[in-house]
């Protein structure tokens, strides 16, 4: 199954306003060109290279910047075709408040079945065949609730340029949005187009919650509306705004982060995959296990057969420590 990468450069360009602790080390870049820390290129190259040994070729949607970045890296090689014209004139959109934006819009662009993911998610084996035979295919489904999540009342308080959509259901799960697959494109044409109408903000002030309500939380309103079967990678639930409750602490009723539902098929959970977007969030405080991380992605693409994607220069510590222990 084809896949796509995208990367879009104007959120680093505003990086100043973007808001959330998940952008902490992007923040602290010191740099007038375009640069992303270590730890989010290998996983990058790691995504990519694990999708071409499982599940097929991956494309890339970026913009000049961004070409020339992934040129001077040495890690073009990982794309089967390359587009930027899409990126170079998009526009109308404030990249650091709809900083997922170019990745939405970027969908419509393919009209035959396929699968976007993240940059940040590796898919460590084969896609069963099941999980295309359906409208639409998700990592997993969220339950919403904490800050990110709203209510009908919150939206008519905190939104000003568009009305509460009709029939929204804000009790229903909210599917993840890092890999995503559609095999109808009407349901991305759905998508893009309500997505474009919320960003639409004439200049109002938008609170940070609102940006995963144009990326999550409609496409769950759009699945629903057009009632798309959507499946799986895997049927654990994951709980937002969770207590990291364990097993020791069932007996008081903390929260954990995952769950599945009464209904579900455990043996999706064969299949290994990585989402790195939560221990981004941790890396910021935690320089040990962003250190082990990036360690560790290197030593994958290395083991994984992608040596020529790690000649360029930055990479060299990392080499050294796989080599010498140091």
């Amino acid at each position: 199954m084809k896949a796509i990468h995208v990367n879009w450069t104007a959120p680093f360009f505003n990086r100043e306003r973007l808001r959330g602790h998940g952008f902490r080390t992007t923040r602290e870049i010191q740099s007038d060109t375009y640069d992303l820390p270590d730890y989010q290129i290998l996983y990058t190259i790691l995504s990519a290279l694990k999708w071409n040994e499982f599940n097929g070729h991956i494309n890339l949607y970026t913009d000049s910047i961004g070409l020339s970045f992934y040129k001077q890296l040495g890690i073009l090689g990982l794309y089967n075709e390359i587009n930027i014209d899409f990126l170079n004139n998009l526009d109308n959109v404030d990249p650091a408040l709809f900083w997922t934006s170019g990745k939405i819009q970027a969908l419509q662009n393919e009209r035959e079945p396929f699968v976007f993911l993240d940059q940040d998610f590796i898919v460590k084996g084969e896609i069963p065949q099941e999980f295309y035979q359906k409208d639409m295919g998700i990592g997993h489904w969220e339950i919403p609730r904490g800050h990110y999540y709203f209510t009908k009342e919150k939206w008519e308080q905190d939104i000003k340029h568009l009305d509460f959509p009709k029939n929204y259901n804000i009790n229903a799960h909210s599917p993840n949005t890092s890999l995503l697959y559609f095999s109808n494109p009407q349901i991305v044409d759905e998508y893009v187009s309500w997505h474009k109408k919320m960003i639409a903000s004439n200049g109002d002030e938008i609170p940070e919650w609102f940006w995963l309500a144009t990326d999550q939380g409609i496409l769950g309103h759009v699945i629903r509306e057009g009632k798309y079967a959507t499946t799986t990678l895997s049927d654990k639930i994951f709980l937002a705004d969770n207590d990291y409750g364990t097993v020791l602490t069932q007996k008081y009723g903390l929260s954990e982060q995952w769950y599945y539902p009464v209904y579900c098929d455990r043996r999706k959970d064969q299949l290994h995959w990585e989402h790195v977007w939560l221990a981004k969030i941790v890396y910021g405080v935690n320089p040990d296990l962003l250190k082990f991380d990036t360690q560790r992605f290197f030593d994958e693409i290395w083991e994984s057969g992608g040596k020529q994607y790690l000649q360029h220069s930055r990479f060299t510590k990392y080499w050294d420590k796989k080599i010498h222990g140091y």
